[in-house]
């Protein structure tokens, strides 16, 4: 029962992300009809009008996230070189070069692109919490699992708490965005 709670949970976040791609358009929500007013009797009807909301450019809600990939990219280099200088993590003989590169590459890309969709009056700092832990979740699986850099010491629990923080950030920051988002809606209308 609270997996398939948590499945909705999951799916419901992913349609969300999925309608705020560039590349995707969501159909207006219908809502519910108009209160209905009669006028008084021998008075004209009175037609509220209601100012369409801002045009919100596409991707522009995304500049956060990217930032936060680009910031926590860089950031990730140096704490791992931290991690295996204070014993915490044991490195392992590998491309170290080549994929301090491809990071330093990628944040410099998501950089560019935070650039180029950024909108001052659309932020939603939550969303860089989504960037920063999908950063840090997608580089550890990268050096750990698919170069074999290094190893964190301590064992499953260790390994679950080094990847399990970059999902953490990811949830976290996927709950404050639908509610800050549920809030603006609220007050817009």
């Amino acid at each position: 029962m609270l997996c398939c709670a948590a499945l909705l949970f999951v799916l419901g976040i992913v349609r969300e992300v999925w309608f705020r791609l560039p590349f995707t358009t969501r159909k207006p929500e219908p809502g519910f009809a108009p209160v209905a007013h009669r006028p008084a009797p021998g008075t004209a009807p009175v037609v509220a009008t209601v100012a369409p909301p801002a045009p919100i450019r596409r991707g522009a809600m995304f500049a956060p996230a990217l930032v936060g990939f680009a910031v926590n990219s860089l950031l990730y280099v140096v704490f791992v070189v931290g991690l295996i200088d204070t014993g915490v993590a044991i490195g392992n003989d590998g491309p170290w070069a080549l994929r301090t590169a491809g990071f330093v590459i990628a944040a410099l890309i998501a950089l560019f692109l935070a650039a180029r969709t950024a909108d001052a009056t659309h932020r939603h700092p939550a969303v860089w919490l989504i960037g920063a832990g999908a950063a840090w979740w997608l580089l550890g699986l990268v050096d750990m699992h698919a170069f074999g850099l290094f190893d964190i010491r301590g064992g499953i629990p260790a390994d679950l708490a080094f990847h399990g923080s970059g999902a953490v950030l990811i949830v976290v920051g996927a709950i404050a965005f639908v509610r800050t988002s549920q809030k603006e809606f609220v007050h817009v209308r």
